[in-house]
């Protein structure tokens, strides 16, 4: 019996604590919270009025084929690597294809020229997905679509794709953080046509 009363206590004695009523006191009282840190902001986010040139401010940044930190990774980007930015979508900046990234067809609508380097698309389900050194399979993430008789760069081919050369209007993704406007300066950006 003894044992019963000690283990009752100390249940009554926890509930007490968790809803932190004292002699004299309610629980319904607010309860003091130390004082909140400053967080700091990010840099003022640039102008989009234009496409401007920006060179990255770090070792290793992901480019992704979508923007968010889930999306698919196609490569990786260093310091002074320059990046085109034509627009953006919340921390995230829409750039032009970079050096480690490229796109991919299925082999299927594509018909090969005689050298095996160009190709053409052959029905309207050419759908043009993103891809890198860092991502060669799994291509989820459509860019565009190409339609029947464009021409392509195939470069490479994985499994039921052939790797092209990002293709006029493709682009890729990259976090605001890492990436510095060079100037206020726009350049000028291919246009989106087939």
């Amino acid at each position: 019996m003894r044992r019963r009363d000690m283990i009752l206590a100390a249940f009554l004695s926890f509930i007490i604590f968790l809803s932190g009523c004292t002699k004299g006191q309610s629980s319904m009282q607010p309860v003091a919270r130390p004082a909140a840190r400053p967080v700091a902001q990010p840099a003022s986010r640039p102008s989009t009025d234009g496409d401007y040139e920006g060179i990255v401010t770090a070792t290793d940044v992901y480019v992704r084929a979508r923007p968010g930190l889930t999306e698919y990774v196609c490569a990786k980007v260093s310091h002074p690597t320059r990046v085109t930015v034509v627009g953006s979508r919340g921390q995230w900046l829409k750039i032009l294809p970079v050096a480690g990234t490229f796109s991919v067809i299925r082999k299927q609508s594509v018909r090969l020229d005689a050298t095996g380097k160009g190709g053409t698309v052959t029905d309207d389900k050419g759908w043009i997905r993103a891809g890198g050194k860092l991502h060669s399979q799994d291509f989820w993430v459509i860019q565009r679509r190409a339609k029947r008789g464009t021409k392509l760069d195939i470069i490479g081919q994985t499994g039921d794709y052939y790797k092209i050369t990002p293709p006029s209007g493709v682009y890729f993704w990259i976090s605001e953080r890492y990436v510095r406007r060079e100037s206020s300066k726009t350049v000028g950006v291919e246009p989106q046509g087939d």
